[in-house]
């Protein structure tokens, strides 16, 4: 069984996991906000909201590669100092 995390811990992945889904969050309902104006109109506005969805879909994938990589580091001692 491992540690429990401290509070400092638990803050930074609330924190983390705030930053990235919020700004996940925000460009979703950005594109979400603009799909129809995007499919009414030229094929470079459809390319645009392709761009944003897609940006935003890397956005939420990069908030969980950073909160498990948060969590992986909780399970490794740091090295010992000479």
């Amino acid at each position: 069984m491992s540690k429990p995390r401290t509070k400092l811990a638990r803050a930074a992945l609330i924190s983390n996991g705030m930053v990235w889904f919020g700004l996940s969050f925000m460009l979703f309902a950005i594109a979400g906000e603009r799909t129809y104006a995007a499919f009414t109109g030229e094929w470079f506005n459809v390319l645009g909201w392709v761009l944003i969805v897609a940006v935003a879909a890397g956005l939420a994938v990069v908030g969980v590669i950073e909160n498990r990589n948060i969590r992986a580091g909780k399970k490794y001692n740091p090295r010992p100092r000479r």
